[in-house]
């Protein structure tokens, strides 16, 4: 039976064979996580769950269980904070199974993104699991895949120094404009003190006579 490591090692095989930028997304508590262009330019768009298969905490059944092939073991806690984690980042998970298929009964098959050795070929499902309040449709989520450009910052970058320089102005403006609201609330309340006090020393003059 494949490891948790070797079936980590096939779902990257298989995404990369996809044309994906296959990294690591530990992270994003994930596995892998999928770029569409380098990692320099674009963020990621998916994070890749890859289940671990069943006895895999038991390295007894790890070494003769080889008919439990193709079935995973899915941790429903994971699943949901997995998913529940997406809109924040601004990727889309995708769970993946991984299936063995003998290579001298499959002949000369190769599906997309297929991934197969001198024995076996290896068939990589892939299940992708969204929010239930807007599955798909996350507000800051392109549409496209590789749409997420990152921006960098700095004179170097295109950016002004004279704009700089004129939004550090700006804020001093703001702040001064601040201070003098400040003072003038401060005002206010010592109006507003002395009339109250002004109007408690009538009323008790008013209670003496």
């Amino acid at each position: 039976m494949l490891t948790h490591n070797e079936l980590i090692s096939i779902v990257r095989r298989h995404f990369a064979n996809k044309g994906y930028r296959v990294h690591s997304g530990l992270q994003f508590g994930c596995e892998l996580v999928l770029y569409a262009d380098s990692p320099g330019l674009v963020h990621s768009d998916f994070c890749v769950h890859v289940p671990s298969p069943p006895g895999a905490d038991n390295d007894e059944n790890n070494d003769d269980n080889d008919d439990n092939m193709g079935q995973i073991t899915i941790d429903w806690r994971t699943i949901q904070t997995l998913a529940r984690s997406m809109p924040d980042l601004r990727k889309t998970l995708i769970v993946t199974r991984v299936r063995r298929r003998d290579r001298a009964s499959m002949g000369s098959w190769g599906g997309d993104g297929h991934v197969g050795d001198d024995e076996f070929e290896y068939e990589v499902d892939e299940l992708a699991i969204a929010t239930e309040h807007a599955p798909f449709r996350h507000k800051y989520i392109p549409s496209e895949v590789g749409t997420q450009i990152k921006t960098h910052m700095g004179g170097g970058m295109g950016g002004n120094d004279d704009d700089d320089d004129d939004d550090d102005d700006d804020d001093d403006d703001d702040d001064d404009d601040d201070d003098d609201d400040d003072d003038d609330d401060e005002d206010d309340y010592d109006d507003e003190r002395g009339a109250y006090y002004e109007t408690r020393a009538i009323i008790a003059e008013d209670d003496a006579r």
